[in-house]
């Protein structure tokens, strides 16, 4: 049987979830999940190196298995399309729609300035044994690339095939791009909410300039995907009827 032949999977929720797996309850019944495991390194390994080759090689074996059936699910001419020009204007398209947007832009300069800040914390949260400024910090860290990611995600759902703004998308409430962007506002809050807690134990001028940062993002996801809310993310949000 076939990770994805699993009944007790539920479809989907590796798509709409912060990848912080060993905080997750529904390990269990994720393919992904199943997927790493099985994939894993044996750290008493005697070749780690080898294993690590063999798993990726594994992984990409599976990866090519599911786009091959996938294309000719959709009647996909994978060799036609690899040397199609036009998909490389589509893809370029897209690009620069995506890239164009400021909350993409933002959310970029949210990552990159983070990572720096992060390196330097002893000068601005003091040590202390304040196990939630301990979590808070954990949670920032470990949401501030992951923000900048779902937003690129995000505004990328939005577009067709052909690399034009998908109005049907913006529409469905279930869209992947709604999925996405309700992920993205999720991680964006939990990350506020951290900054807040870290404000108020430590320094709180250093700090603040990455909170607003967060607080100019979130409207503008906000504005541009006014449905996110509703979406109903797989497992997550259907607690009742899965477990």
């Amino acid at each position: 049987m076939t990770f994805e032949d699993n009944e007790e999977n539920i479809s989907g929720i590796y798509n709409y979830c912060d990848r912080w797996c060993e905080r997750c309850a529904f390990t269990a019944r994720c393919m992904t999940y199943q997927m790493e495991q099985e994939y894993a390194i044996d750290e008493d390994s005697d070749d780690p190196m080898r294993d690590a080759l063999n798993v990726v090689g594994a992984a990409f074996a599976d990866a090519k298995r599911m786009l091959i059936e996938k294309a000719e699910e959709m009647g996909i001419d994978l060799d036609e399309a690899m040397n199609d020009p036009e998909i490389d204007e589509d893809i370029a398209r897209a690009d620069n729609w995506v890239e164009s947007k400021p909350a993409v832009e933002l959310g970029k300069r949210y990552a990159l300035g983070v990572t720096k800040f992060l390196d330097r914390v002893d000068e601005w949260l003091p040590q202390s044994d304040d196990p939630m400024a301990v979590e808070m910090f954990r949670v920032v860290q470990w949401f501030h690339f992951m923000v900048a990611v779902q937003i690129h995600s995000s505004y990328r759902a939005l577009l067709d095939w052909d690399g034009y703004e998908d109005p049907e998308a913006l529409a469905d409430t279930q869209s992947h791009a709604n999925g996405t962007a309700k992920n993205t506002l999720i991680s964006i809050d939990r990350s506020i909410n951290a900054w807040k807690y870290l404000s108020e134990v430590g320094d709180a001028a250093q700090i603040q300039p990455w909170l607003s940062l967060l607080e100019e993002i979130k409207p503008l996801m906000e504005e541009k995907f006014p449905n996110a809310y509703e979406f109903v993310r797989p497992g997550f949000d259907e607690i009742e009827t899965v477990m």
